[in-house]
């Protein structure tokens, strides 16, 4: 008998067929008529209008299926925009010969459309590209874009798999509540879960709205209960009728009812309820006691393992941690199985098993999207994949784990390495990618660093932890042996500051039948980081929590086209340097952009400032900034782009800079494979090497301070001291920032002087010297080629410089670093000439470059032995210069007599190049972008500045607004015409003191 059916007044189901269903049958269905749905990724009218293509996703595959659709059908207009979603009916056909697709699909009706507005839709113009960070805050987006769409899929797979792992090996799938009253790990990092502060706020409404009673009130509503009470008594007495003695006694209940609630609301007290000692009384809360979002299954699930063997949790967790990194969040999900009659070894046998069957799982289901991971975000994905699926992991205990770091000579890591710490995640890819090239196990962790649970060991030193490592994110499992021994168990309960109380109903495993058992943590988007290769590990959760949004740029980049003198950038070069600069007192990262101009002007403008404490964030932004400032830039003619970004030394810049670098080399924007892109600040790098000094001789500095302080107390100290900097021209605001050029000789010069106090008979000499020489060394072997290739396009030094200082600072006379620097230079140049044409044999007549007294703060940082290097170099010069034949551009360059220039003259090298750029076509453009990149991030007056004076500790403005006023303030004061100088202290304090007189 056929089941009835009582909902024929809906419309029938939908028959749809999902695109991956349709592509993967290929020329198979050629005829067959379907229902498709999905959203509109590109869509173009083509024929004159006559139809149109759209090429059609509906999530279910990585790939997209081309539909048309003829204008008799539906209007085009309505169909052809970004993000339209459409329910069609068509014909599958094959499509011509030569298209990339293998089917296609002929629309005959458009069943539904879901129409979006382009004007308003939330997509860049043109062929910018949205980060992964600004998607976030675009959610309808962000699940529509290639990238989280293949890690959707790609999460789904990997939850599936560890479902069919665990149900193919015996394991029972328990769901542990989320909420709980006990800490799993000790550390006390939990989200607090109640509902007293929503039971304060309404207490509080209450007595806004009718206050408590007074004593009065309520001893006159007493006196009325015993009124109306004698009244009833009265009643009875006289033997009145029932209807006046239930009158009565009605009476008397409203009463008492009213007495009643004076008494709650007299009760009633503002705020958070109190126990006499002042601690929260959480036994007026909703659960009488504290409760917690979980930060693990595991203890829960504990007492299924050892009833019914083996079993697993697959569910959230939350961490009350900072969570402003790249690797951590607040909420996440947790596969964590456990085992009954079980130990170590079985623990770390069960996570091997499991890890490789997931990476097994992702080769064999999801080879697309991998595909895709491979070609966009991680080109190692796939062969890291097949290695952990298919290699035995290393097993080693956590003691020899440490002595092998400790041997480690060819990395200097930021962590200390010691017995007693909890590995870093740079020590745990060391292991991995570095000395062992394969998964890691390391075993038997210190107990100190380690949570309550885990087996004490024999050595009452460690216990019987192990974590997996894996390339790429390091620890991606974390297990032990669970403590099964009453005693011990309690004890490190104790040990570790936690009530036993809240913890009997898991001694009480121990109590009855206890067995040993182990078992495991996976963190899920670990895994899923691990897999893809993704960097940001909010990328690849659904709907990541974020400590903030994105701060967002006050000013956009058509409105910062400004140049200092007020006017347009209308033929700017695309070779945009952006340094990255931190205050020295906030955690702020200032972006800047500096624009070369044909005119071989250069101009310095900040675009961002934000918080460095969202740093990654702030990081992805940078691409952004960067590829549309160069398009701003270099105008619609551009096709390529360039960029170098100054930093510090900090390790967060060295992950921006790959970021941009990453970003860039996609679209094939960076000259020499980023040889060039990532200078280190020279101020941030000399500031830490005399710092290396300066601590040596604290105590003098100690008396130069109280000096200051002496000078700063007295009106007439001040103007003594003003004077004295006035007669000296002491810069008070820096202004400098001398170009590239200036500074190969004085930073070899620098490295020579460390060497020689190297070789010191003072010991205290040495100590310093190997300080400031490790400093130095980080900057060195990041800049020096940059800075030789800025030296090479100075007239008055071209190669001989470079071979002279290489050869003073080398044993072997320089030629391997000679070689080296030929060869890159040799490469730049040919990567600018396949850019900008082959060399131009046309010379005009040479003028003179503008030569003038050196100032005092047109100097570079140093002044080591001023004339004996001049000595030294002149005479060099001399004896190593030829006169050379006239040929073309680079070669022309080389052959061509050194400029010849006055001792203690300044030489305007930008002046010499915009004059000789005609002789010189191509290597003039290569040396426009060189010397525009900038050594430092602030001025080189500013080296040892103290700073701070842009937002000092104490403000409260929201960051957005700091970004505002800071950048809006370098932007009005570039745009004033009139200001040809930088304004002096001095001047302020002489308008004080005018101001002072007139009153």
């Amino acid at each position: 008998m056929a089941a009835a059916s009582f909902c024929d007044d809906l419309e029938p189901a939908s028959a749809r067929t999902r695109i991956r269903d349709v592509l993967a049958a290929g020329a198979a269905r050629a005829g067959d008529r379907v229902v498709v749905g999905g959203w509109v990724r590109t869509g173009r009218e083509q024929g004159k209008g006559s139809f149109a293509f759209l090429e059609l996703s509906d999530g279910s595959c990585a790939a997209t299926l081309q539909v048309i659709v003829d204008a008799a059908v539906h209007p085009l207009a309505r169909l052809t925009a970004t993000g339209t979603s459409v329910l069609v009916e068509g014909e599958i056909k094959e499509p011509p010969e030569g298209t990339k697709q293998n089917v296609e699909l002929k629309v005959s009706r458009v069943l539904e459309v879901g129409e979006v507005d382009a004007a308003v839709y939330p997509l860049p113009k043109g062929k910018v590209k949205l980060t992964l960070e600004k998607l976030r805050d675009v959610v309808h987006l962000r699940s529509r874009t290639n990238t989280i769409g293949a890690v959707a899929r790609i999460r789904h797979q990997l939850a599936y798999a560890s479902h069919t792992f665990f149900d193919e090996n015996g394991f029972l799938y328990v769901h542990t509540p989320i909420i709980t009253m006990s800490d799993c790990e000790g550390a006390g990092e939990m989200f607090q879960v109640t509902t007293l502060f929503s039971q304060a706020e309404k207490t509080e409404k209450l007595l806004r709205e009718n206050p408590a009673p007074s004593d009065s009130e309520i001893e006159a509503a007493k006196f009325l209960v015993k009124e109306r009470g004698d009244a009833v008594a009265q009643l009875k007495a006289v033997k009145a009728s029932k209807q006046e003695i239930s009158a009565a006694v009605d009476e008397l209940n409203r009463a008492k009812e009213i007495v009643s609630k004076l008494d709650e609301r007299s009760k009633l007290k503002p705020g958070i309820p109190r126990r006499d000692d002042g601690s929260i009384a959480f036994e007026n809360d909703f659960f009488k006691r504290q409760a917690f979002l979980t930060v693990s299954g595991q203890l829960q699930v504990e007492t299924y393992a050892c009833s019914l063997s083996s079993v697993y949790t697959f569910g959230p967790t939350f961490r009350a941690e900072n969570s402003h990194t790249s690797r951590h969040l607040a909420e996440f999900w947790m596969v964590e199985p456990e085992i009954a009659f079980a130990n170590l070894q079985d623990d770390m046998n069960c996570a091997e098993k499991y890890v490789q069957y997931l990476c097994k799982w992702l080769l064999d289901h999801c080879w697309e999207d991998m595909e895709f991971m491979v070609k966009n975000y991680d080109k190692n994905a796939i062969e890291r994949l097949e290695l952990v699926s298919s290699t035995p992991f290393v097993r080693i205990s956590y003691t020899k784990a440490v002595e092998l770091l400790k041997n480690v000579t060819d990395k200097k890591f930021d962590n200390k390495v010691e017995w007693g710490i909890d590995l870093a995640s740079e020590h745990e890819r060391y292991l991995t990618e570095d000395i062992f090239k394969k998964p890691v196990i390391v075993y038997n962790y210190p107990k100190g660093i380690k949570a309550f649970y885990m087996r004490l060991n024999d050595d009452d030193k460690t216990v019987a932890a192990m974590d997996v490592l894996v390339p790429k994110v390091g620890e991606l499992i974390g297990g032990s042996q669970r403590e099964e021994r009453l005693d011990v168990l309690k004890q490190r309960i104790l040990d570790a500051g936690l009530p036993l109380e809240p913890y009997e109903w898991y001694l009480d495993l121990r109590r009855f039948g206890s067995v040993k058992h182990s078992g495991f943590g996976l963190g899920f988007e670990r895994m899923i980081l691990f897999a893809t290769g993704m960097e940001n590990i909010r990328d690849v959760i659904p709907f990541p929590r974020l400590p903030r949004t994105r701060i967002a740029s006050p000013l956009t980049l058509p409105a910062r086209r400004r140049r200092r003198d007020g006017g347009l950038l209308t033929e700017a070069s695309p070779e945009a340097p952006l340094p990255l600069r931190h205050s020295q007192s906030q955690p702020l990262q200032l972006q800047s952009l500096v624009v070369a101009g044909p005119d071989f002007t250069f101009v310095d403008h900040h675009l961002r400032s934000a918080p460095t404490e969202n740093e990654r964030e702030l990081n992805d932004s940078v691409n952004v900034n960067a590829s549309e400032a160069n398009k701003e830039a270099s105008g619609a003619a551009a096709t390529q782009t360039e960029t170098e970004s100054p930093t510090d030394n900090a390790s967060s810049n060295n992950v921006c800079v790959d970021t941009v670098i990453s970003t860039l080399n996609s679209h094939g924007s960076v000259h020499c494979a980023s040889k060039f892109f990532h200078v280190r600040c020279a101020a941030h790098i000399i500031n830490l090497i005399a710092r290396d000094g300066v601590n040596t001789i604290s105590a003098v500095i100690a008396n130069i301070r109280a000096l200051v302080l002496i000078v700063k107390s007295s009106p007439l100290q001040q103007e003594a001291f003003s004077k004295l900097v006035a007669e000296l021209a002491v810069a008070e605001r820096g202004s400098h920032y001398p170009t590239t050029n200036l500074f190969f000789s004085e930073f070899c010069e620098i490295n020579l002087k460390i060497i020689e106090w190297l070789k010191n008979n003072d010991k205290f000499v040495v100590s310093t010297a190997k300080s400031m020489k490790k400093n130095f060394d980080k900057y060195w072997d990041m800049s020096n080629i940059a800075l030789a290739i800025a030296c090479f396009l100075d007239p008055r030094y071209k190669m001989k410089v470079v071979e002279f200082y290489y050869s003073e600072m080398s044993d072997d006379y320089g030629f391997d670093d000679m070689y080296e620097f030929k060869k890159i230079l040799q490469k730049l140049y040919d990567s600018y000439a396949s850019k900008y044409g082959s060399s131009a044999a046309s010379f005009v007549q040479e003028s003179e470059p503008r030569i003038a007294r050196t100032s005092r703060t047109s100097q570079c940082y140093v002044d080591l032995n001023e004339e004996p290097k001049r000595k030294r170099l002149s005479s060099f010069l001399r004896d190593n210069t030829e006169p050379v034949q006239e040929q073309t551009d680079f070669e022309q360059y080389i052959k061509d007599p050194l400029l010849t220039w006055k001792e203690g003259d300044y030489f305007d090298i930008l002046s010499w190049w915009k004059t000789h750029g005609i002789k010189y076509p191509i290597l003039g453009r290569l040396a426009r972008d060189v010397l525009a990149i900038p050594t430092s991030t602030v001025a080189s007056e500013s080296t040892f500045s103290a700073g701070g004076r842009a937002v000092d500790k104490y403000h409260r403005l929201d960051p957005q607004v700091v970004e505002a006023l800071i950048c809006s303030k370098d932007w009005i004061r570039a745009s004033r015409e009139e200001q040809s100088g930088v304004a002096s202290i001095l001047d302020d304090l002489a308008g004080l003191a005018t101001n002072d007189k007139a009153e």
